[in-house]
């Protein structure tokens, strides 16, 4: 629902960007999600669009007792507990960028920037909820490879030497994060007296985590090829293998706010920002600016309790 995290809550879908909303669940809920994208590159007058995808994640979710035993048993449960597992792409990389630059000594000068492949991360999580506030927390595993190719190749002179450079990097670290939630019932007094009114409330939501570390295993080449000659490799100019570092991720903070009228409607809010400017990655130094998203969404269900 565009990403609305923060806030959202539900008894038979999970959220799992924030494990405060784990409670709520009254059924197992399986999800696999899909996305689209379109990136649009610029620089200068010149406009590059290109379209990818890939899993968004899946997740397995359940609460931690059974609902239907506890009515038919009549036990009113001060505390309730929820549960889940999950596996997401944490960092995705997709680009392949050519450039051609004129000059008056040399023709073109061809560049050739290529990079793929991804992290993901595996989580568990759990949450409380207790009375109208609840509160949970996520632990996982992340893991992944980041691959770069740069090519420079001189194309207007004969048997020139180009050079080529590849950077394989494997990441692990464990991660984190925090989430609470709270609802605001508007009609308080009406449910109390009719146990069938429509519950009416808002949701405010927060989730984030602090910085963490990670560690590395980088692999890098740099080698120059003759032109023209089945890019044959002329000379090792520097090969290192298996070289061991680390690195910091940044923090993330989300905050979102939703109306619910019952399970009928709900319309939301969402806030996130992630400073990427403190990444750190010691065997690949790279300079990010920080990210930002404004997040929209919501749900309409004609008639919550049919079966079909």
């Amino acid at each position: 629902m565009g990403d609305l995290t923060a806030a959202f809550h539900d008894k038979y879908n999970a959220n799992i960007q924030n494990p405060a909303s784990l409670p709520y669940l009254k059924a197992t809920s399986f999800e696999v999600g899909l996305h689209a994208r379109n990136s649009r590159l610029t620089e200068g007058t010149t406009n590059f669009n290109s379209w990818s995808g890939s899993l968004s994640y899946f997740s397995l979710a359940f609460p931690l007792s059974n609902p239907i035993n506890d009515l038919l048993d009549r036990v009113d449960r001060k505390y309730q507990f929820g549960m889940s597992l999950s596996l997401q792409p944490y960092t995705t990389v997709g680009y392949d960028i050519l450039t051609i630059e004129n000059s008056p000594d040399i023709d073109n000068i061809e560049r050739n920037y290529i990079g793929n492949g991804g992290t993901y991360s595996t989580m568990w999580g759990t949450g409380l909820k207790i009375k109208d506030f609840s509160v949970g927390v996520n632990l996982g595993y992340l893991f992944g490879r980041i691959g770069t190719n740069r090519t420079v190749r001189f194309t207007g002179l004969p048997n020139a030497f180009d050079n080529f450079e590849r950077v394989n990097q494997h990441f692990t670290g464990f991660i984190y994060n925090l989430g609470v939630q709270y609802d605001f019932v508007l009609n308080k007094a009406e449910v109390a007296d009719d146990i069938s009114a429509t519950k009416k409330y808002i949701t405010v939501g927060l989730y984030g985590n602090s910085p963490t570390n990670f560690n590395s295993t980088t692999d890098k080449l740099f080698i120059t090829i003759r032109d023209n000659v089945a890019e044959l490799p002329i000379d090792t100019i520097f090969p290192e293998q298996e070289v061991l570092g680390s690195g910091k991720l940044p923090g993330k903070f989300g905050a979102g706010i939703m109306y619910n009228n019952g399970d009928i409607w709900g319309v939301g809010i969402n806030y996130e920002v992630q400073n990427w400017s403190a990444f750190e990655n010691d065997e690949n130094p790279i300079e990010l600016i920080d990210s930002y998203k404004v997040s929209f969404g919501g749900f309409y269900s004609p008639n919550p309790i049919a079966f079909n």
